[in-house]
């Protein structure tokens, strides 16, 4: 767990650095599609500027996106499926429903629709993936409130007159953290893969930055034996860091959480 911190700490310091502008380059055409070399590791790309500062960049990107739409997805997820479990009834019903409509459609096929109707950029990309990824986070969550319900310390608390939104918020979610934390770790890997999709496929992010724009920059050369290839696995390599750092991170949660919590991808 400590190396996947680690690796994440340096991915956090590069998105620091990229938000006070050390990264930018100027284009510069005279070095346009260079290979790489001890001025530019990566080569650079079709106007002159620096693959490698790009890359780099293009983790403020992702981090901003992926925290955004985890923290979107695990906030809709985690109090729908505690409403759910914990009231029942219509409730159960209704927010049942809703997430039986939202699964029959293929999660990444529901996220470029939502990016399209949300006209994309950062908030229309962070929206629809939030809102497209929190179903799993909802069913674990029922199925854990409805397990707790009957828990001793739920009892006491009833005797001691607590009320239903007190014990759901006091004492209910607390024990839901360990849960929560996986999930959201699951939904930023996602919405980090989503939004390389959405910018790839031109709802996304119009940032040079990104990593999905990137990638859509070197597609639309056909000829990639002149260095620009790079630009592939750069981004290949960058995104694998960052999704297997976040994903060792919710491997050693979940083995923390309390028995019986289960997790699952947050796209169902």
């Amino acid at each position: 767990m400590r190396r996947s911190f680690l690796v994440l700490a340096l991915y956090a310091l590069a998105a620091l650095a990229a938000a006070a502008g050390l990264f930018a380059t100027e284009p510069d055409l005279a070095r346009a599609w260079q290979g790489a070399s001890a001025q530019h590791w990566l080569g650079t790309d079709q106007i002159g500027r620096d693959l490698l500062k790009q890359c780099l960049a293009g983790a403020r990107v992702a981090l901003l996106i992926g925290l955004l739409a985890g923290g979107t997805a695990t906030l809709i997820g985690g109090a729908l499926g505690l409403a759910a479990g914990w009231r029942g009834g219509a409730t159960d019903r209704a927010i049942f429903a809703l997430s039986a409509l939202v699964s029959a459609v293929p999660g990444l096929l529901l996220v470029l629709v939502l990016g399209f109707l949300l006209g994309g950029g950062a908030a229309g990309v962070f929206l629809a993936v939030g809102l497209a990824s929190w179903v799993g986070t909802c069913r674990l969550v029922r199925a854990e409130t409805l397990r707790l319900k009957s828990a001793p310390f739920v009892e006491a608390a009833r005797a001691g007159g607590a009320g239903g939104a007190q014990i759901a918020l006091r004492h209910l979610l607390p024990n839901l953290a360990p849960l929560l934390g996986v999930q959201c770790a699951l939904a930023f890997v996602f919405a980090v893969k989503a939004e390389i999709v959405l910018t790839f496929l031109g709802v996304g992010l119009g940032d040079s930055a990104s990593w999905g724009r990137m990638l859509a920059d070197a597609w639309g050369f056909a000829d990639l034996t002149e260095g620009r290839w790079m630009r592939v696995v750069a981004v290949s390599a960058a995104t694998a860091g960052l999704v297997l750092a976040v994903q060792g991170i919710a491997d050693r949660l979940r083995d923390r959480a309390a028995p019986g919590a289960g997790v699952s991808a947050p796209i169902c």
